[in-house]
């Protein structure tokens, strides 16, 4: 089984940082434009469906 958070890392889409704190992932620019177009793609969708 995959492991999301090494799948993250390996992508280059996030990281974390233990300053940052436990489970607060922040957002590398590859992982940043994925985010953008499925936000992008979910509002055109909801625009669609009324």
């Amino acid at each position: 089984m995959h492991d999301h958070r090494r799948l993250g890392r390996d992508l280059h889409l996030f990281d974390t940082d233990p300053l940052i704190g436990a489970g607060l992932p922040y957002w590398l620019p590859d992982g940043a434009a994925v985010r953008h177009a499925l936000e992008e793609y979910a509002r055109d969708a909801e625009r669609r469906a009324g």
